[in-house]
């Protein structure tokens, strides 16, 4: 059984990245917080810390109504995440899917699920695959008006990172 993990980070966005001209009703992934404009990469990387798939989302969404998406095309996995994905439902199609979900629960949620020293050192990799993918300008503070140009600006970066 193999691991991947799944995260997300905020990235803030410039204040000239936001006004884009709203053609074909495209989804910018810029949201407003009390931190100002923020975009947040929802990213799931492999046991080695490499990106395999994301999607950038606004500032203020939630982190588990993402999971579905990314993880429909992996099964007989083991994926541990965080509180942010501790939801029954999620938890529950994982199951059916044929994940075993390494996630801690929050004190209000149901019991706790199994917790092994794996979620620690995925969550280890994971953080630094943020820290090595902000070190890139461009994506440490988003500069762009779009969000397919940054989504290719994370794409880069990340096979910059898969060749170094």
């Amino acid at each position: 059984m193999t691991h991947i993990m799944i995260d997300g980070t905020y990235v803030h966005a410039h204040k000239h990245s936001a006004g884009a001209r709203h053609s074909s009703g495209a989804n910018q992934a810029l949201g407003r917080s009390r931190g100002g404009f923020t975009s947040k990469i929802h990213a799931v990387v492999d046991a080695l810390g490499y990106l395999i798939g994301f999607t950038i989302t606004a500032g203020q969404s939630s982190e588990h109504p993402q999971a579905g998406n990314l993880l429909i095309q992996y099964h007989n996995t083991t994926i541990p995440a965080d509180k942010g994905y501790d939801s029954r439902s999620l938890i529950d199609a994982l199951h059916q899917q044929g994940y075993e979900a390494v996630i801690p629960s929050r004190r209000t949620n149901h019991p706790p699920l199994p917790s092994t020293d794996i979620s620690t050192r995925n969550a280890i990799l994971l953080r630094l695959f943020f820290n090595k993918i902000k070190e890139y300008r461009k994506i440490a503070i988003r500069y762009d008006k779009l969000a397919e140009v940054f989504a290719d600006i994370v794409c880069l970066a990340a096979s910059l990172i898969w060749l170094w």
